[in-house]
């Protein structure tokens, strides 16, 4: 929060509420959905899995990719640049480039292509570098273990090269490995679990490299190396689903990188789970889980998370959707903002076409993406990406407190270099104290210069100029006499 003690000239109120002014924010403001879309949404546009399959979403829907050079039965990852260009993908063992041949040194890498390993080759940018570390899990004979690489794409022409392979992390990991940002919008938090305990890690990259791990102990214990782990795009939530035991879902907090507050969802000796993702806004969780006997069904399942209660969350667990199939495997949540799930061995990849709606309104739809033919098809496995590369700000919420919206007003918005903000008071007042907050809930008020006046009719007025703030949507929360508006803040470039 800032107290504002900084005063400048008066402004022309009957400019500022005029009709025509104020029609032209609403104008402006009305053209800014268009901005909601986080802009690391074109990493993920390329996908690579399965036997030889692909996708590109850069139409806005997928169309299938008949290019791969890879061959992958369970964990892989595909990672695109901020244009959406192909940069490079991974099953963990090998490292193809844009031109689909595999880079100097990418070969040996201690991931396993295997259906044994569910989540392996995961891609993490590092923050303000060319580098990449490929995340990997490594089986060996009587253990796992999870290692690092590394792609410099600087290198080779722009093509990558892969500079550090194969470094020691820790042992006895599980196959689960998920990623996604830090509180601060800029660096990115990697999480794994252990065997034999309700051990996490969480290790953050930053540009100056890998960190030690945050350790938590939270949920079951649990002795299966295999499963998913998932986070939520805005970075509240980890779900975990282990095969044989079941599921959970969990608090993150992106800031510290501590997991806490399980809900638990048992299997038994009639099913098992395996896949997880969450929706585009953050309030459903998906899981894909076989019932047997004495024929194997396989079920999408469906967890209500928007009450935010435990017990009602934990009660929402339905199923919204059956199947026969030889195997249902990952889920993926995709930049249309639709979620896809796989089936082994099929040429297709069927989709969950309204993840945010409650109940069989999701629609979950069998087979409905091609894979091209020619003998491509997926198998267990979808791409693993960082997860917030799919967080929509413009789902940020500012309705769920008691706040006064409608008694403030933002002038322009959006805005490039300064706003306005005004809301009435009974007397002038300097002491009002403001927040501004980023997508991911973090506090980058300092990130501007912010200065109070007084205005005949709205007694209290801010001018708010951006500094390095990079464009994108905020919510801006500002308190005066123990009362509280709040409103968004669209800034463009």
């Amino acid at each position: 929060m800032r107290l504002l003690r900084e005063s400048f000239g008066p402004i022309k109120s009957e400019l500022i509420f005029s009709p025509f002014f104020l029609f032209t924010v609403y104008c402006l403001l009305s053209t800014a959905v268009s901005l909601s879309q986080n802009p690391d949404i074109k990493r993920t546009w390329n996908w690579y899995f399965g036997n030889y399959a692909g996708l590109n979403f850069s139409t806005g829907n997928p169309v299938a990719l008949t290019n791969s050079a890879m061959s992958d039965y369970t964990g892989c990852s595909s990672i695109s640049d901020t244009a959406g260009n192909l940069l490079f993908y991974t099953d963990g063992v090998s490292v193809w480039n844009s031109n689909h041949q595999k880079m100097p040194n990418g070969t040996g890498l201690h991931g396993d292509p295997s259906q044994y390993v569910s989540q392996d080759g995961l891609i993490v940018p590092q923050p303000l570098s060319p580098k990449y570390y490929i995340f990997t899990i490594w089986q060996t004979p009587d253990s796992f273990r999870l290692k690092y690489s590394v792609v410099d794409m600087a290198l080779n022409a722009g093509l990558g090269d892969v500079t550090i392979k194969n470094v020691f992390l820790t042992d006895k990991p599980t196959a689960r490995l998920t990623a996604v940002k830090h509180a601060n919008n800029t660096d990115i938090w990697v999480l794994n679990t252990d065997t034999n305990t309700n051990r996490f890690r969480a290790y953050l990259l930053t540009a100056s490299g890998l960190q030690a791990p945050v350790i938590s102990y939270a949920g079951r214990i649990d002795n299966v190396y295999a499963g998913i782990i998932k986070a939520s795009p805005d970075g509240k939530k980890i779900a975990v689903s282990i095969t044989l035991v079941g599921s959970e879902i969990l608090d993150f907090d992106n800031l510290t990188g501590t997991v806490s507050n399980p809900i638990l969802f048992p299997a038994s000796s009639s099913h098992q789970d395996y896949g997880a993702d969450f929706s585009p806004d953050n309030s459903k969780l998906y899981f894909t889980r076989k019932k047997y006997p004495p024929s194997p069904i396989y079920m999408v399942a469906q967890v209500d998370l928007s009450s935010g209660d435990s017990l009602t969350i934990a009660n929402s667990f339905s199923i919204v959707d059956t199947f026969q199939a030889i195997n249902m495997g990952q889920v993926q949540l995709a930049s249309d903002g639709k979620v896809y799930f796989s089936q082994s061995f099929k040429p297709y990849l069927s989709a969950i076409t309204n993840p945010n709606v409650a109940g069989i309104g999701c629609n979950v739809v069998d087979s409905v993406i091609w894979l091209g033919g020619g003998g491509r098809q997926a198998y267990d496995g979808l791409p693993n990406f960082v997860t917030s590369y799919f967080f929509d700000s413009s789902l940020i919420s500012i309705n769920n407190t008691p706040e006064l919206q409608n008694e403030i007003i933002c002038y322009p918005n959006p805005f490039k270099s300064y706003c306005y903000i005004s809301f009435p008071q009974e007397q002038c007042d300097y002491s009002a104290r403001i927040g501004i907050y980023n997508v991911l809930g973090s506090d980058v008020t300092n990130e501007f210069d912010v200065s109070a006046i007084c205005n005949e009719q709205w007694k209290t007025m801010m001018r708010i100029y951006r500094k390095n703030i990079p464009e994108g949507i905020y919510l801006l929360k500002a308190t005066v006499h123990n009362k509280v508006y709040s409103q968004k803040l669209v800034i463009t470039d």
